[in-house]
């Protein structure tokens, strides 16, 4: 869709282009809440949109554009650092498809086809644990000491763009591929949860449930399991509040938000099994987030709370 140069877009119109959490990747650039978003610059908001359907040129200009004479905001420059850094990527690769993946591998690495074998087997695991369809899907292994490779990322990133999901993911040819096939994992989670709950995923659920799939699919013997230490004791709410301060968050706080976002999920899984936390998934797209918990397991979030806050107390973690 285009946008109209006179006044910025409104959210029906971008809820119309974009995939569904498109909302929860901005909020992790810093951008404002929506309600300001709609009213800043058209040129801004175009770049945006270009770099959501994958138009990385244009959405560069764009970008220079929205900072030309303006005291610009700065999730623009880090949409810049991150268009910029898949571009570079993009230009020093080699694009095969097998539809519906697409892949942007290094073109110097005699390997690179290794790559696919890897996406292939862990995407289907993945597949298989969610019983979620696969989706279309962009993979791009940025080669060693590229802008990306250089990110704050943890291990790579997940964007649902158009027409696909695109997943970024460093790749060193000569380190191992157990930390490689762990963000792998991570982020395809992501991409499924995204399709299964249309983008409503609460982000503690959302990361908990990405990191409780990759320390379970992926047995690369280096794990470095994330743990709440004892006496730290969560809520659910405090952890999503973490996970939505962004950038206003340290390391150590947001090291806890993941602890407790895999320790929440993992004994949410224990208690109640996989396909009741895929239905919570599901029930997501129509029902609140309280609703859509008691329907799925039966038991409302407070309980679950209860439950968990109390295990925690009698399994404090090893330190």
């Amino acid at each position: 869709m285009d946008f109209d140069p006179i006044r910025p877009p409104l959210e029906g119109d971008l809820n119309r282009v974009w995939r569904p959490g498109a909302s929860h990747f901005a909020a992790t650039l810093g951008m404002p809440a929506p309600r300001n978003f709609w009213e800043a610059a058209v040129h801004g908001n175009n770049a945006y949109g270009l770099y959501m359907e994958d138009r990385l040129p244009e959405a560069v200009k764009a970008i220079q554009r929205a900072m030309l004479g303006h005291a610009w905001p700065q999730w623009l420059g880090q949409l810049l650092y991150m268009t910029n850094g898949e571009m570079e990527a993009r230009d020093f690769a080699k694009r095969v498809e097998r539809p519906p993946f697409i892949y942007e591998l290094p073109a110097e690495d005699p390997d690179a086809e290794a790559l696919i074998g890897l996406v292939e087997t862990h995407a289907a695991r993945v597949e298989k644990l969610l019983a979620a369809d696969r989706q279309p899907t962009l993979f791009t292994f940025p080669p060693p000491d590229s802008l990306l490779d250089r990110s704050d990322s943890r291990h790579g990133y997940m964007v649902p763009k158009l027409p696909y999901y695109k997943i970024c993911l460093p790749y060193d040819p000569q380190e191992p591929l157990g930390p490689l096939a762990r963000g792998l994992v991570h982020e395809y989670v992501h991409v499924l949860e995204g399709e299964l709950s249309q983008g409503n995923a609460p982000r503690w659920l959302s990361e908990g449930l990405a990191e409780w799939a990759d320390a379970e699919l992926v047995d690369d013997g280096e794990v470095d399991e994330l743990v709440l230490l004892p006496g730290e004791h969560p809520g659910l709410s405090e952890i999503e509040g973490l996970f939505h301060a962004g950038h206003s968050v340290d390391d150590e706080e947001m090291e806890f938000a993941y602890a407790g976002a895999l320790s929440a999920v993992a004994f949410l899984i224990d208690r109640h099994g996989t396909w009741d936390a895929r239905q919570f998934l599901v029930n997501l797209r129509e029902q609140s987030e309280g609703h859509a918990f008691r329907e799925a397991f039966g038991e409302t979030q407070r309980a679950f709370e209860k439950a968990w806050h109390q295990w925690l107390g009698e399994n404090p973690a090893e330190v």
